[in-house]
């Protein structure tokens, strides 16, 4: 045999390597960066910036992002490459030919070391300046808008400090106004109310000076408490000129000087000097935090890089050892790997960031750690062939799987004997290549102990139908075994259902009728299926998609992690604050990467089967690619449900604990969500109401929404047609008693009929047809409310003169977004036909372009109708209906 060349090896490992590499970096940017695509595409549409702004601000995100997807990438390209390498024995055959294992070493430690030139690139020179600029970028986004842009019809605008506008109708982007309705506030309690038939607004951006161009209106101003200071003035013609706040001077003059740049956006230099600043403190904890901190990042831009040459070391002997796992379990490996990395990284930071901890300890002992492990892995395996990954294994465990493996192999002797087949046993180990071709027949039959027929073409002669599926079938009702099993999971199954939902009563009590309801559909699907055919689909569709959503959920919490870190070492806050975060944060979670999953399961499932030729063979026996894939779509709309009780159930509770959580880890004051105040709403028959401030019921039995008191209370009577002011009622408190409403201390002026009257009382019951409940709402955003209750708020919010577009959009959300999974698998199940001989990491590089397209349009769409350039149920569904039916085209244009 001729020796291999140097060159040789080289290439050949380095193309193994690029493509799984190239794909991890791109899974993992995706994964990343979704929340981030989704917040772009709103601000680019409701700021209308242009595509130039939106790449750099994609770009100043990257450098972070790269940082920690190349090492990850660089370890998943290893365990890949030289894992196919080892499962198909071209490193037997390489050692064979006198290659040593340090040869194999030599190329993959190149493409570590690039990954540590040009992560040290990111980190040193890119990371510190881009932080800065995206800092910049933003801050002049929030604070130079066009405020015209925003004003929209039958919609209060509270924007500018001081007033309150109020318009019919909207036109040439908040140019022109019809119906206005003007509410100013000035220094002593003096209020303007003006109403006028039309109005121009002239804005200018860089002073901020707002001038309105009134006609034919009417101005009254009073100072409330003062009743005898009313006035009513008629005008054709007015110009009111609003100046800019202080705060809007102040965020202008802070725009136009370089603002301080934080630790995370100085360079070493501009850091060294901070810790010798930082050394001058007095106080001996504050200056140890302090110095603390910056050290951490100094040793994070130094270690991360380091994890590159790391990961390439460690991945070459688990990646030969990996013989029997494929480029799935490599690709599980990775994801367990660089969460193990991970967690010592976050956890040593936060140690050396409190001064508790040297940083040489804190932030080196992952790659210390996982270093000497890769190397000595690979330095026994170079010694022993026969070293496997089972060294790494706990002995009890390595029983434990033993035991389970016995218990199959017997299960399986007692069915084959009900069948009248001789009992033979499949883990019998005669030789090695007697039990490989045995676990080959055995992938072939199906994951399960069920004696089955491997899928195979028709011969010349033989009828149509070389999977007899109704002889399976009888075959296993017949057996004794086969209905036990069946009545076991049943009653397991049920009971799990029922044990489900009532552990989580005491949250809510209307949660066990979904869970038993999700119960009987996974139950069903047991009855459904019971065919080899089915049951050979679902049993590796099932167990891809459980390690994808695995996956990629380790991959979102990592991620919620590294954001969370700084907020936490800077506020000195436990650990244990980031672990009940994701705790609560789990079903969000979970309903962000199920699409996700379920596409890359169908890519992989359906795409192997095409590459092995099993789709071929069984379309040879007379079934149809529809019946193929029919199983998985029944499935996948099985888990659609399973998604839609987790978002309507489980999310809004877990939504707005995470959300307080998370408001205590970033140092903001907790936000309240028992009552919002809506001060100024539109009743029945053009009544407006508004109040200044409320106040709750002292009594804690009271303290239901709107049984406290309304303070500065006022109801004004407008003309509908012509919003002139008919009647206007003030009263320095309002409360609401047996059905009516009390006002105290107040007074009321009506001008109908051309003439105007006045009186005062000191108390005085009034019957307005909308209660107390009407003001005061429980306020949860919509991520924190079912369909039930935020169709209802999106309804009180209508009624009361508010802004409900964007709302509606995200009510019609609740209900297409469960069906995103389904979307995505029919919109993949024709590419599965098509990847011929192409790898499975093939199918996942277009799993992950579809997403991504997917996502842009996604948020595009429902950025465009949160503004009104789009219906908000178009906005919503258009995605699915769009992808949706580009599968099912494809799918009908697919030979059958």
């Amino acid at each position: 045999m001729r020796p291999l060349g140097i060159d040789t090896i080289w290439r050949y490992v380095l193309r193994e390597m690029i493509s799984p590499t190239f794909l991890g970096v791109c899974v993992y940017v995706l994964v990343f960066l979704m929340q981030a695509i989704f917040d772009l595409a709103e601000l680019a549409i409701k700021k209308d910036l242009s595509l130039r702004i939106v790449i750099t601000i994609l770009f100043f995100y990257m450098p972070r992002v790269l940082e920690m997807t190349i090492p990850m990438a660089i370890l998943l390209g290893v365990l890949v490459g030289i894992g196919r390498l080892s499962t198909d024995s071209e490193v037997i055959a390489m050692r064979a030919s006198g290659v040593s294992y340090w040869k194999i070493l030599y190329p993959v430690l190149c493409v570590g070391v690039a990954g540590w030139l040009i992560s040290s690139f990111l980190i040193l020179c890119v990371e510190p300046g881009a932080n800065y600029k995206r800092r910049q970028v933003f801050s002049r986004l929030m604070y130079s808008t066009d405020m015209r842009r925003e004003i929209r019809p039958r919609v209060f605008f509270e924007e500018i400090p001081g007033m309150l506008l109020y318009a019919d109708e909207v036109r040439e982007g908040g140019d022109f106004l019809e119906k206005v309705f003007l509410y100013q506030s000035e220094e002593g309690g003096k209020e303007l109310v003006t109403v006028a038939r039309r109005s121009q607004i002239d804005y200018d951006k860089q002073t901020g000076i707002a001038r309105f161009y009134l006609e034919s209106g009417v101005t009254h101003s009073t100072t409330p408490t003062d009743a005898d200071s009313y006035q009513v003035s008629s005008f054709e013609k007015q110009m009111i000129v609003k100046e800019p706040d202080e705060s809007f001077k102040l965020r202008s003059s802070l725009l136009n000087r370089p603002a301080p740049r934080n630790y995370h956006e100085q360079s070493l230099s501009d850091l060294t000097l901070s810790i010798m600043h930082a050394g001058t403190i007095e106080h001996a904890e504050t200056r140890a935090r302090m110095i603390g901190n910056i050290l951490a990042i100094m040793h994070e831009r130094f270690a991360l890089p380091v994890a590159c040459l790391v990961f390439a070391i460690l991945g070459v002997p688990l990646g030969i050892m990996n013989r029997r796992g494929g480029k799935a379990s490599g690709f599980t490996l990775s994801i367990g790997i660089s969460v193990i990395y991970w967690i010592l990284f976050l956890a040593g930071q936060n140690f050396v960031s409190q001064g508790k901890l040297s940083p040489y300890v804190g932030l080196w002992i992952g790659n210390a750690l996982l270093g000497s492990l890769g190397i000595a892995l690979f330095l026994l395996r170079e010694r022993s062939e026969g070293l496997q990954l089972s060294v790494l294994v706990p002995t009890r465990l390595q029983r434990t799987l033993a035991a389970l493996r016995r218990r199959r192999d017997r299960e399986w002797e007692v069915r084959t004997e009900a069948a009248g087949a001789p009992a033979t046993r499949p883990a019998a180990t005669a030789d090695r290549a007697g039990a490989e071709t045995r676990r080959t027949v055995a992938r072939l039959q199906g994951p399960g102990p069920t004696k089955r027929r491997p899928l195979r073409a028709v011969t010349p002669g033989e009828p149509p139908g070389g999977i007899d599926l109704d002889d399976v079938v009888e075959e296993e009702e017949g057996s004794a075994p086969g209905l036990t099993r069946r009545l076991r999971f049943l009653l397991w199954g049920g009971l799990g259902a029922l044990i489900i939902g009532l552990m989580l009563t005491s949250n809510n009590p209307s949660l066990p009728v979904p869970f038993l309801l999700v119960g009987l559909i996974l139950l069903a699907l047991f009855l459904i299926f019971r065919t080899t055919l089915d049951r050979y689909i679902l049993g590796r569709f099932g167990t891809i998609l459980s390690g994808c959503a695995l996956t990629f959920y380790t991959l979102f919490a990592v991620y919620e992690l590294v954001n969370l870190l700084d907020d936490l070492v800077e506020h000195n806050l436990p650990f244990s604050l980031v672990l009940s975060y994701l705790k609560y944060r789990s079903p969000w979670i979970i309903s962000q990467v199920l699409p996700m999953s379920c596409l890359v399961a169908t890519f992989l499932a359906v795409g192997i089967m095409s590459r092995f030729n099993e789709v071929t063979a069984l379309k040879a026996s007379g079934t149809s690619i529809y019946r193929i894939v029919a199983p998985v779509l029944i499935v996948t709309v099985a888990i659609c449900a399973i998604a839609y009780v987790n978002q309507d159930y489980l999310e809004p509770h877990s939504n707005q604990r995470a959300a307080q959580v998370k408001d205590v880890i970033r140092g903001r004051s907790p936000r309240s969500y028992n009552a919002d105040e809506r001060r100024w709403v539109f009743g029945e028959g053009g009544r407006l109401y508004n109040f200044r401030t409320y106040i709750p019921s002292p009594v804690p039995v009271l303290a239901s929404p709107g049984s406290g008191e309304f303070q500065g209370f006022s109801a004004y009577q407008l003309d509908q047609s012509t919003f002139d002011i008919q009647q206007r009622i003030y009263a320095r408190s309002a409360s609401f008693t047996q059905d009516h409403w009390v006002l105290r201390d107040g007074w009321t002026r009506d001008f109908r009929g051309g003439q105007e009257s006045f009186e005062t009382f000191a108390e005085k019951t009034f019957d307005f047809p909308e209660g107390p409940g009407y003001f005061i709402k429980e306020w949860k955003s919509p991520t924190q409310m079912n369909v039930a209750e935020l169709k209802k708020f999106v309804n009180d919010l209508k009624r009361r003169g508010y802004d409900v577009q964007e709302l509606t959009v995200d009510l019609y959300d609740k209900t297409s977004l469960p069906l995103v999974s389904l979307t995505m698998v029919i919109l993949g199940i024709p590419f599965c036909f098509r990847l011929g001989k192409r790898g499975s990491l093939y199918g996942i590089g277009v799993a992950v372009f579809f997403v991504a397209v997917f996502l842009v349009v996604f948020s595009t769409t429902n950025a465009l109708g949160g503004i009104g350039l789009m219906p908000p149920f178009l906005a919503a569904w258009a995605p699915n209906v769009l992808f949706a039916g580009a599968g099912v085209y494809l799918l009908l244009k697919t030979n059958t």
